[in-house]
């Protein structure tokens, strides 16, 4: 037979005061149990010190997640295989006298640009004197070689790359670990300042012309002298324009394969007659995205010329490379010659 219990005994109070005396959170039964009131309100400020403990814990947990905290971790990696950057070369002569002398515009700015020069030499000889024929400031010499560059860039693409110099001249040895190398490994782009700029493991299928070469990724295995990258270069000194460029030898740049070189910004000039060795250390650094405490993005939804046109990645000169192993170049200046070499370090 079932007994009934009455309403008064299945209260909520009821149940909630029965669960509380026999929860087995211990403190809270034994604010119903103890005997005496001071030992009751000792259990409740315990009990309610540890709830307000667990419940800032808790929400330190929580905001602590929402945060989307990160740790930097320092690798070592010691690789028997390291890809080979990429190496970009410019003269530091944009055009070629012989070539500038078969355009008659370029000429004739040409011989404004000497006359600017040798009016600047005038004026600056009579700095503390008095001179009745000395130019204005219209008649300035950056006016004149601004004028130059202007009109070189108004040239297609065709006419730059024949007044540069060409690799085919400049190229007189070529060696990379161990191995012959010829221009075929070189791709190139016309450079406003520098004029025709060649890049060793571009990985691009084609040269500055459109012709198609190898575009195989090159690797090295070692670091060292012997297992990089050997050039030696002819600057074609006597082509130079002395109006215009005020010094002899090669811009050299070592860079990733998929950004856009910026020579004029970025590199070392290398002198011509001697050797020159250069040692990088490859450093990768892999920055997490949003919403981590980076920021760092991909670039979507941004506009990238240079990332839509010629499919280069991010970098602060592109949207506004990191270091790479070992390198050594070297230029050379009327026949005289000098080795350069780049190689790999892991």
């Amino acid at each position: 037979m079932l007994l009934k219990r009455s309403p008064a005994e299945s209260t909520l109070p009821r149940l909630c005061g029965e669960l509380l005396q026999h929860t087995s959170a211990h403190g809270i039964p034994n604010v119903f149990r103890a005997a005496h009131w001071c030992r009751r309100l000792l259990w409740a400020v315990f009990v309610g010190f540890a709830l307000c403990c667990a419940l800032w814990q808790c929400t330190e947990m929580v905001l602590n997640y929402y945060r989307y905290p990160s740790h930097e971790k320092i690798t070592l990696v010691s690789n028997t295989m390291l890809a080979f950057p990429a190496v970009t070369i410019c003269n530091l002569n944009s055009v070629r006298y012989s070539s500038v002398r078969k355009s008659v515009t370029m000429t004739k700015s040409l011989q404004d640009l000497g006359l600017k020069q040798s009016h600047r030499r005038n004026k600056s000889s009579c700095w503390n004197t008095t001179c009745p024929d000395a130019p204005t400031e219209s008649d300035s010499y950056p006016r004149a070689l601004r004028k130059f560059a202007s009109q070189f860039n108004q040239l297609s693409d065709e006419e730059k790359i024949a007044m540069g110099h060409q690799l085919e001249d400049m190229l007189i040895f070529c060696n990379f670990h161990g191995q012959m190398c010829d221009t075929s490994f070189f791709s190139g782009f016309v450079n406003y300042k520098f004029g025709n700029c060649y890049t060793f493991n571009s990985q691009k299928t084609t040269d500055i012309r459109g012709a198609p070469i190898s575009g195989a990724a090159l690797n090295t295995t070692r670091a060292g002298f012997v297992y990089g990258l050997h050039l030696e270069l002819f600057i074609q000194q006597i082509e130079y324009v002395k109006d215009v460029t005020h010094s002899a030898g090669i811009r050299l740049l070592v860079h990733d394969h998929a950004a856009t070189p910026f020579p004029e910004d970025e590199g070392v000039n290398i002198p011509p007659g001697t050797e020159t060795d250069i040692g990088m250390m490859k450093v990768l650094i892999k920055r997490l995205k949003s919403p981590y405490g980076s920021h760092c993005t991909d670039g979507d939804g941004i506009k990238n010329f240079y990332h839509d046109v010629y499919g280069s990645r991010y970098t602060r000169e592109v949207t506004a490379a990191a270091p790479f192993p070992w390198a050594v170049f070297c230029s050379s200046t009327h026949g005289v010659e000098c080795t350069h070499a780049l190689t790999g370090l892991a």
